[in-house]
């Protein structure tokens, strides 16, 4: 057999569709999807409804030159940030799980805790890095979002490959492909629609970007979720902020319909295999991979490792006075000591938690399991991430500030919010395995 044929072979084993499940073991996929959209529709749709609500008076704002330039900026910064995420994380991915690589814990740990950190803290120590001509350009603003989104690749890209079955590679292999071939004909069609979910991610986190574009960007640095919080907060320019939600809203929809349509055309059923080690090879290739893993770890710790500098640095000399004044009575963040503020972070996360596992797992099912509409539940799940944080936050407020749904004064608010924008990237985690 020659190597023209190994290609047909490869492309047979990586699209042979394996048995659907019983159809009694599977409820209708809909079931799924109750829960969810109520929840949506609750705390997403009729906030912003409201919000709309105050007027239209604000439509004169698209008529302005400089709101097509902050849209221009927006688009452009989210394409350039979304493609370099790739770029840098997809190694990165692909060394984690399927290279035997030292420490890789470790390494996956650094890479995955930028995600996670305030983006205004991690601005700042951006800005301490970052050489001062660099500052309020397009450059400080994409290796920021490099820097917050790599982990976006490497967890929704990497929780696939970790279970692609070996046999398709294995068989390619065997009728002599090289690890080049199989990577571009075997491995790559299989894992194409994590890579798209992790992209459409990457650009919806750019798109709607706020605390890094607003610590590191200049005047002419703006994207639109800073624009509606400067037309909401600093000109209570409500209606205006209004318009340019909907804008953003539209846009992100849009993306989101056509990433749908291009993510169903690529998707291959497969049948996937339990989460297998790592295999230890002495390739140049996996060595490159494991050096550049490490590289990567240590490029992401720099601004960590600057929060860190700065939080020993007292004045002129270094200490641990910060730390010390931390844990004690004495200093207060917004009225609250310290330690309560530390309290109560920890329980908004653990109930957003909660509520986007149990959100984003119950729309996977939904969108796995469905036999129709699949496409508009996949747009409405991820619409909270196109949506303005400043605009939903101020919705939430005037929408339950009256019995008896008075929830103004009540802490579930905020994990609810914070649930909203977590849900769908539990979603595009976990959907492509369930797919």
């Amino acid at each position: 057999m020659g190597r023209g044929d190994v290609a047909l072979t490869a492309t047979e084993v990586r699209s042979a569709p394996t048995a659907p499940p019983p159809p009694a073991l599977v409820p209708p996929g809909w079931w799924f999807g109750v829960v969810p959209g109520v929840f949506l529709v609750v705390f997403l749709v009729w906030p912003l409804l409201t919000v709309l609500g105050q007027g239209w008076s604000g439509l004169g704002v698209l008529a302005l030159g400089s709101t097509w330039r902050v849209v221009g900026f927006t688009v452009v910064q989210a394409l350039l940030s979304t493609a370099l995420t790739l770029v840098v994380g997809l190694p990165a991915a692909y060394a984690l799980h399927r290279v035997r690589v030292p420490g890789r814990a470790l390494v996956l740990a650094v890479l995955t805790v930028p995600f996670v950190l305030p983006t205004v803290v991690v601005g700042a120590a951006f800005r301490a890095l970052l050489p001062e001509q660099v500052l309020g350009t397009l450059v400080a603003i994409v290796v920021a979002h490099v820097f917050f989104n790599v982990a976006v690749v490497v967890r929704v890209v990497g929780g696939l490959l970790a279970h692609l079955d070996p046999r398709y590679a294995e068989a390619a292999a065997a009728l002599g492909a090289g690890p080049w071939r199989v990577l571009r004909t075997v491995t790559w069609p299989l894992v194409r629609p994590a890579v798209l979910a992790s992209a459409a991610l990457v650009f919806l986190f750019t798109f709607t970007s706020f605390g890094v574009v607003l610590v590191l960007g200049g005047p002419t640095a703006r994207t639109l979720e800073v624009e509606i919080y400067l037309r909401t907060v600093a000109l209570f320019d409500l209606s205006g902020a209004a318009v340019l939600a909907v804008l953003q809203l539209l846009a992100v929809g849009a993306v989101l319909v056509v990433g749908a349509r291009v993510q169903r055309r690529l998707d291959v059923t497969q049948r996937l295999a339990p989460p297998a080690p790592s295999v230890a090879r002495s390739s140049s290739a996996d060595r490159a991979l494991t050096v550049y893993s490490w590289v990567l770890a240590l490029l992401m710790a720099a601004p960590l490792a600057a929060l860190v500098r700065d939080s020993l640095r007292v004045g002129e000399r270094w200490g641990l006075d910060w730390w010390v004044a931390a844990f004690a009575d004495g200093p207060r963040t917004r009225d609250v000591p310290a330690v309560d503020a530390l309290a109560t972070s920890l329980s908004y996360a653990v109930v957003a938690t909660i509520l986007a596992v149990a959100l984003g797992g119950a729309v996977a099912c939904a969108l796995a399991y469905a036999r129709r509409g699949r496409a508009a539940l996949d747009t409405a799940a991820m619409l909270p991430l196109g949506t303005s944080a400043v605009t939903l936050g101020f919705g939430l407020l005037i929408t339950f500030d009256v019995a008896p749904v008075d929830l103004r004064g009540s802490w579930i608010l905020v994990p609810i919010a914070q649930a909203l924008v977590a849900a769908p990237l539990v979603l595009r985690t976990v959907l492509p395995v369930v797919r």
